[in-house]
């Protein structure tokens, strides 16, 4: 009996399950490792250290940089971002303490036509200085080590806060869109995808085309848990050459061309058509068959077979008519028996 089409489509999906799942194994101890020594890793430490120069951002407990949420330290990313703030010995100040965070300020796009931006554009551009808006009182002292702390009157803290939130977005969103940022990205997802399809396809190698190679019958890990059997489409066994056929054919259409609808059409082709054979069926001429099907060899072992059943199958019935006719005797004598007595 022909395995049903739905084991047939829990086989395929538990197979690929079991493909992504070696897959991670490999791809953690091998294919991502080589990857990091011929650039992942290089590419990803050039991405934190942008994200941690750029100023927008802060570095957590878990070692990982989230984007500054607290609108209290807007003024600080900003100035870090389009300015730049230097470490402790270039600033050369005993009261440095108060200042964690260093930032270069190259990140950032210019704000004039100078190489560098500096404090006086950053407070021209950003925050209006010397326009008919500007929020900001200039005429009171800026300390040297809180440059980002503009004095503003009370009356206009609610759009001195809308002006840093809104020039913070447009800060992170030009981060966003820095050249060296976005080539470094993707060079770094280029290097890791790369890895990862590297482990897909030799475990899908491994586990499709290797594997059912020392399995009876020719079964996927997939097919074992179904409780389905390979089978040609005489109903005989799989020769290893026909199971590497069919399972290598599996490989190259459902999973190297993972990314074209191939496997949609094969699972199409098992409910359409009458023999439920599936594309790499047709290619290697068999058919799958569930746990209770007798699989033979051959058709000399099929005839071996049932001469042998045949045999077996008389010799019950001849045992059968003679259990049969002892019990007629008995029967018939008990008879005799009760009429004489009567």
């Amino acid at each position: 009996m022909k395995q049903t089409k739905g084991k047939r489509i829990l086989s395929g999906f538990l197979d690929f399950v079991f493909v992504a799942f070696l897959m991670v194994i490999i791809s953690s101890a091998a294919t991502v490792p080589i990857a990091n020594k011929i650039g992942l890793n290089d590419a990803g430490l050039r991405i934190n250290f942008m994200t941690n120069d750029c100023g927008l951002y802060e570095l957590s407990d878990q070692g990982t940089y989230y984007l500054i949420s607290n609108e209290a330290l807007y003024p600080e990313a900003l100035y870090r971002y389009y300015v730049g703030f230097p470490p402790k010995e270039e600033l050369g100040s005993e009261t440095y303490s108060g200042v964690t965070r260093y930032s270069s300020g190259t990140l950032s796009p210019r704000l004039g036509e100078e190489e560098n931006n500096t404090a006086e554009l950053y407070y021209q551009k950003i925050l209006h200085k010397g326009g008919e808006d500007c929020l900001f009182d200039f005429s009171v002292p800026i300390n040297e080590l809180t440059p980002w702390k503009v004095s503003y009157s009370t009356e206009n803290k609610k759009a001195v806060s809308d002006l840093y939130k809104e020039e913070f977005a447009k800060a992170h969103q030009s981060f966003l869109q820095n050249e060296e940022l976005i080539a470094v990205s993707n060079k770094a997802l280029s290097y890791y995808f790369i890895a990862l399809l590297i482990g897909f396809y030799v475990s899908a190698f491994i586990l499709i085309s290797i594997v059912p190679l020392f399995i009876k019958n020719g079964r996927t890990l997939g097919m074992l848990i179904t409780q389905s059997h390979l089978a040609n489409i005489y109903g005989y066994k799989v020769s290893k050459p026909q199971v590497f056929l069919r399972q290598f054919s599996a490989f190259l259409l459902y999973y190297l061309l993972f990314f074209l609808p191939v496997h949609v059409v094969s699972m199409v082709m098992i409910f359409v058509n009458k023999n439920r054979r599936s594309l790499v069926d047709l290619i290697a001429a068999t058919d799958v068959y569930d746990n209770d099907f007798l699989i033979y060899k051959d058709a000399d072992e099929q005839y071996e077979y049932n001469v042998k059943l045949a045999k077996i199958l008389a010799a019950q019935n001849k045992r059968r008519r003679e259990i049969d006719g002892a019990k007629k005797q008995k029967y018939d004598e008990e008879v005799g028996k009760n009429k004489k007595g009567s």
